[in-house]
């Protein structure tokens, strides 16, 4: 949780330096490596993604076509006046020279692919810290409990959310690690010995029993019941073998399928009792042509001179249909 909150403090106050404050301060302290040509042959908005900021690509390109003096200006400028600042650098090897190209393609941003000072120290704590908890966690000395959830689940999730926010891979893979070193620990100090033979014995047992109850007790034709049946035996199956393994987890399977037949039960009550509201009786369109009839004289004319009448018009229900030589309605009116 330390690296966390370290993290967090240290991106807050190095956010409140002015970029331009910060640039021209480095570029006083290293006066000689301000300005480098070799580097700084591209201009503009992401510039030092684009080419000749890479210590993996750019930098021995120098070294091979000029020479090592001019190689180590440029990685001197690279490091010392570049890096500090917010822009950061290229990770090395992932410039648009390289594979940042390829990662732009697949939908992965220009900034998550450079880093600065504060991305580069922060991730390299963390990392650090993460890997240690992994190792202890695949050889079986990092034990679940309050204390290990909190350092591996909860400092991890931070960690992931402050990589997002301020696109830091570093962090990212750190938070990660911290997350995979917890379920591990959570695996190796939760694991139960289950007896294999009474799991599936169990398991087996209760398979046949729920379906042969299942279809004893159905009403309907044999192949529904046949299905309800297999159905029901494989619930069954799957809650007593929880019980096998924990009484805990048994329990809770069994009251998260009471709860789900419940929630079912009320669901299909609740739409029969819309579907109910939406239907027309039949008694009830007579008495609405009736009460139409008796308010305007003019319409049972109106009525019986048009060959069809759409009475309902909706996508959810069939349209009713009324012709004048054959619809009872018309007789009556």
């Amino acid at each position: 949780m330390k690296i966390s909150a370290s993290s967090a403090f240290g991106y807050y106050a190095y956010g409140l330096i002015d970029s331009n404050t910060l640039r021209n301060n480095i570029d006083k302290f290293f006066p000689s490596f301000a300005k480098n040509l070799d580097a700084d042959f591209i201009s503009g908005m992401h510039h030092r993604y684009k080419g000749g900021h890479d210590l993996l690509i750019d930098v021995p390109k120098t070294f091979i076509n000029k020479s090592s003096s001019d190689a180590l200006k440029q990685t001197g400028h690279i490091l010392l006046t570049d890096f500090p600042t917010k822009t950061g650098i290229p990770i090395p090897g992932f410039s648009h020279s390289g594979l940042g190209n390829f990662l732009e393609n697949v939908g992965i941003s220009k900034g998550w692919l450079s880093i600065n000072i504060m991305d580069g120290a922060t991730g390299f704590l963390a990392i650090s810290d993460s890997h240690f908890k992994l190792m202890e966690a695949l050889a079986g000395t990092l034990y679940m409990d309050k204390f290990v959830f909190f350092d591996t689940f909860v400092e991890g999730s931070l960690e992931i959310a402050l990589s997002v926010v301020f696109k830091n891979p570093l962090l990212l893979f750190a938070g990660i690690e911290n997350i995979f070193a917890g379920i591990v620990s959570s695996v190796k100090t939760l694991s139960i010995y289950v007896d294999p033979l009474e799991f599936f014995g169990a398991g087996i047992f209760s398979a046949i029993l729920g379906a042969t109850i299942s279809f004893i007790l159905q009403d309907g034709n044999i192949t529904s019941k046949v299905k309800n049946a297999i159905n029901n035996g494989l619930k069954s199956s799957i809650i007593s073998m929880a019980f096998c393994i924990e009484s805990f987890f048994g329990l809770g399977l069994l009251s998260g399928y009471i709860t789900y037949e419940i929630v079912k039960k009320i669901s299909f009550k609740t739409n029969s009792h819309i579907q109910n509201l939406s239907t027309i009786t039949q008694e009830q369109l007579d008495s609405y042509f009736k009460l139409v009839c008796e308010t305007d004289k003019n319409f049972k004319n109106f009525y019986t001179q048009t060959k069809q009448i759409q009475v309902i018009d909706t996508t959810f229900s069939p349209l009713i249909k009324l012709h004048n030589k054959n619809d009872k309605f018309a007789k009556k009116i």
